[in-house]
């Protein structure tokens, strides 16, 4: 089975070992061994080693041979914001920061060389498509497959993890920022301040400040505005709300507020941003 050549964003993440800051996905090695440092834990890659690619789980490579072949599955968090807003307490369960890494035996491997097929098939469509209608319901599809690949690795770190229960894995001891994401993603829309998330976690600021930062490389505030922004540029860019509405539904007091917190992250008004997506080809 062969494959287009990666995307722009792909080839750049892998050969610059960059983290996406606002990107989550997974790579899995196809042929070849890597020796990577992921969350400062080393981890030897060959067939079959999947790990996971996000903005709390940061991968340098130590070298490799090369031979060395990957799959490399990114996508944009507001893609996935529905797999991690419904499922967060299964997330911090799973703990994937401190085990990041699983090995799937060949039958799995196949399973995800035949879901990266058809994400390429869904995504060679749309660049294709003149009709404005199967445009839509394919972008529609194409997040769809997206989210259920995310769910299907999701569920393929339980089965490791129920596996190992009986090994001397800490079980309940979550990192801090893994806790703090899932508590944003459920109040955001209500707390943008990180005395809240401090306080929710039974921390000072300046312990959790420090804390998280270690954890991730960002600040909580910087957490925070991503997550924010995340959303509000998905309903700018998916939905037909008003800004009134959008400023609404974000928990901004009035829509001035949002306007300004908006240009404030993302250097341009939320009207000029939806502007922007809507001429895009």
């Amino acid at each position: 089975m062969t494959f287009d050549s990666p995307t722009a964003i792909e080839r750049l993440l892998s050969r610059h070992n960059i983290q996406p800051t606002d990107c989550a996905g997974y790579c899995l090695c196809l042929a070849g061994e890597r020796t990577m440092l992921i969350n400062s834990r080393s981890y030897t890659l060959r067939r079959g080693s999947l790990y996971v690619v996000s903005p709390i789980v940061v991968g340098e490579v130590v070298e490799e041979t090369s031979d060395y072949e990957e799959v490399r599955f990114v996508e944009r968090l507001e893609v996935l914001f529905p797999v991690f807003n419904r499922l967060g307490n299964i997330i911090v369960q799973l703990d994937i920061p401190r085990r990041p890494c699983i090995e799937l035996v060949e039958a799995e491997v196949e399973e995800y060389l035949q879901q990266e097929a058809r994400r390429r098939q869904l995504q060679e469509q749309l660049l294709t498509t003149e009709s404005p209608l199967q445009r839509t319901l394919l972008e529609r599809q194409s997040s769809l497959h997206i989210q259920m690949v995310m769910l299907d690795t999701l569920r393929r770190f339980a089965q490791r993890f129920e596996m190992a229960s009986q090994t001397n894995l800490e079980h309940g001891q979550h990192s801090v920022a893994s806790q703090f994401l899932v508590l944003l993603n459920l109040n955001f829309k209500h707390e943008r301040s990180v005395q809240f998330y401090a306080a929710e976690l039974g921390f000072s600021t300046g312990h959790f400040t420090a804390l998280i930062k270690e954890q991730t490389g960002q600040p909580p505030s910087a957490w925070i505005a991503m997550v924010t922004m995340t959303q509000a540029r998905a309903l700018l860019t998916n939905t037909r709300r008003s800004i009134k509405e959008i400023a609404a539904e974000l928990g901004f007091p009035e829509q001035f507020t949002f306007r300004k917190y908006f240009k404030l992250h993302a250097g341009v008004s939320p009207k000029e941003f939806r502007l922007s997506q809507a001429v895009q080809p």
